[in-house]
């Protein structure tokens, strides 16, 4: 059989369940969950990742609203521990995220970061698991706006068919005040001459990714190889010989998260819009 399907390729890679957009958290006793903020709104996001080599560079940019007066806030995301088939098992037990950064209105902030099921804490959340950490601290949101910036890096997963894959959980920006992203911008740089997978669509219409540099996208789901077929609208393809892929959206309310990524073998660009490799 040479035919295979996207849903197939993706149960065989490693995917990270980053709740890496900033979720505002509650604690009672040794118990920590995502709470739905009633009051703190998410104005803007700015996402920027570099792919260098097999890590990925995430520099992050929020802007939030308190309307109301001052309020303090546990926030915080969570990363499993790293998994790729070349690391060790000491490795595998550790955050794959390096050099994380907290910085709230211009003061760098200090944060904890917890083994969930050698903490004491417990999540009840099924995308959680013990193995997982926690990155946590606790700001003040100010009457007015607060800007929140973050910055890491961490290793792509691997598996059978596709050689880098990349996750960035977006969804968790929908659990603030005004359920969306009021002003969304995304900035995907994975290098000079690669083709790469990105997703059809965030929330059931197609994404307008924009090309900025020399490159193109696939109109929608294409063949490749020729025999082998990747189904439906979950992935488009890009090819970029320089500069990166952007996405803009206003009242931005992503219903999927962001994983895209380089297929493992070589693959030539059928239809529609015959991208191809630069030689």
């Amino acid at each position: 059989m040479k035919k295979c399907f996207v849903f197939l390729l993706i149960s065989f890679v490693y995917v990270p369940r980053l709740l890496a957009d900033d979720g505002a958290f509650n604690a009672y006793g040794n118990t920590i969950f995502p709470l739905h903020e009633t009051v703190v709104q998410l104005k803007k996001e700015k996402l920027d990742l570099v792919k260098k080599g097999d890590t990925l560079y995430v520099n992050i940019y929020f802007e939030f609203y308190n309307p109301g007066p001052e309020k303090e806030l546990l926030v915080g995301f969570v990363t499993p521990p790293a998994w790729n088939g070349m690391l060790s098992m000491n490795e595998r037990n550790h955050p794959q995220i390096k050099e994380f950064t907290v910085n709230v209105n211009g003061s760098d902030l200090s944060y904890e970061v917890y083994r969930i099921d050698s903490s004491g804490f417990k999540i009840h959340d099924s995308t959680v698991r013990g193995n997982d950490f926690i990155y946590s601290f606790k700001t003040k949101f100010p009457h007015g706006k607060s800007i929140i910036k973050h910055s890491y890096s961490y290793l792509c997963g691997s598996g059978v068919y596709i050689d880098k894959s990349f996750y960035y959980r977006l969804t968790t920006g929908t659990l603030w005040a005004n359920h969306e992203i009021e002003d969304f911008e995304l900035n995907i740089n994975m290098g000079k001459d690669v083709n790469f997978f990105l997703p059809y669509s965030f929330n059931r219409t197609k994404t307008n990714w924009r090309v900025v540099g020399v490159g193109k996208l696939s109109v929608d789901s294409i063949s490749v190889d020729p025999e082998r077929f990747f189904a439906g609208p979950a992935m488009r393809m890009a090819y970029m010989r320089s500069g990166y892929i952007q996405y803009k959206e206003r009242h931005f309310k992503p219903a999927n998260d962001l994983f895209f990524g380089i297929f493992a073998s070589e693959i030539e660009f059928r239809k529609p819009g015959k991208i191809k490799r630069q030689k």
